[in-house]
């Protein structure tokens, strides 16, 4: 642990060096315990985490941003690492709230598993940091470890359940 007057860091970060290492050590350790917190991948071996955390991206959204939009060609799986994200369907006569996700939670596994397009809408409440998997080494991870594609089906499942039960209420309400 260090410390230092707030100037002080100000001045170290305008400099282009500091700033790009203070960025890896970051991205390394964040990208570290997030991906060895999320409990679907607990069956994951530490070399598969290392592959991971070399290769995903930490990208990050104002509030209001779309990470991804419905009907667009699923190209990631995200994992939410700060922050809050809508997800939303928009329907004849306007926008259907699926959830709303935390730290720890995460989207973009139906689109993937399916081979369809995105079937919601995910927007960033707040400040947003997510974890982008890209679709390569998503699929990756599921040939190699059986059981997280078994619990990630097993809740996209869910998920589509879900949501055609809120349809199928909002159809039956009367106008």
């Amino acid at each position: 642990m260090l410390e230092m007057l707030r100037n002080v860091l100000d001045i170290l970060q305008r400099n282009k060096t500091f700033r790009a290492q203070l960025e890896r050590n970051y991205r390394a350790r964040a990208l570290d315990s997030h991906l060895r917190s999320v409990p679907i991948f607990a069956s994951l071996t530490k070399d598969f985490i290392d592959h991971l955390r070399d290769r995903v991206e930490l990208v990050r959204f104002s509030p209001g941003q779309v990470i991804c939009r419905q009907g667009d060609v699923a190209d990631s799986f995200y994992l939410v690492r700060i922050g809050f994200v809508k997800v939303s369907e928009e329907r004849p006569g306007g926008e259907l709230i699926l959830a709303y996700l935390a730290r720890g939670g995460y989207f973009g596994e139906i689109a993937l598993l399916s081979g369809s397009p995105r079937t919601a809408t995910c927007t960033a409440l707040d400040h947003v940091e997510v974890v982008r998997i890209a679709r390569t080494d998503f699929e990756l991870m599921l040939n190699r470890f059986p059981d997280v594609r078994a619990k990630l089906e097993s809740i996209a499942h869910e998920r589509v359940a879900e949501n055609r039960r809120r349809t199928t209420q909002l159809q039956t309400l009367p106008v």
